[in-house]
């Protein structure tokens, strides 16, 4: 009965101190809604693949944006985290862009502070109800 409660109390735990980012949302204008006001103003050109933060801007690379040519309708969807320990992971923005249409996405972590890319992921797209994992095999 000992081992039980230590188990519970353990597993608890974890989930009390589990990590989760902040959902951003892209308005209709690409308008970024929900950083904190210290990085000023934010904006998603869908057109153009391009992220500006404040006074920072970046395009996506262009062997992204030909991927875009194969499956032409995507869904975008935004995340970040500011609030956690940066030893490991500077404070970033996730961009995750799924094909509407195929079960096949990408994902892009930015450095918040600088829109320097961090990492590109593709893979195939797996849809749950709280959202939408890409399975890199």
């Amino acid at each position: 009965m000992k081992f039980s409660l230590y188990f519970l109390i353990l597993l608890f735990s974890f989930n009390i101190f589990a990590h989760e980012d902040t959902p951003i949302t892209l308005d209709s204008s690409g308008t970024l809604i929900g950083l904190p006001k210290q990085y000023g103003q934010a904006h998603f050109d869908k057109t153009t693949f391009t992220l500006r933060i404040g006074n920072k801007k970046i395009s996506l690379p262009e062997c992204l944006k030909e991927k875009f040519n194969e499956y032409p309708h995507y869904e975008f969807t935004f995340s970040a985290s500011w609030y956690h320990e940066i030893d490991l992971l500077p404070n970033y923005i996730n961009l995750k862009m799924i094909s509407i249409k195929e079960d096949y996405g990408h994902e892009v972590l930015f450095n918040l502070e600088t829109l320097d890319i961090i990492k590109i992921e593709s893979g195939t797209a797996i849809k749950t109800k709280l959202e939408t994992i890409l399975y890199r095999p």
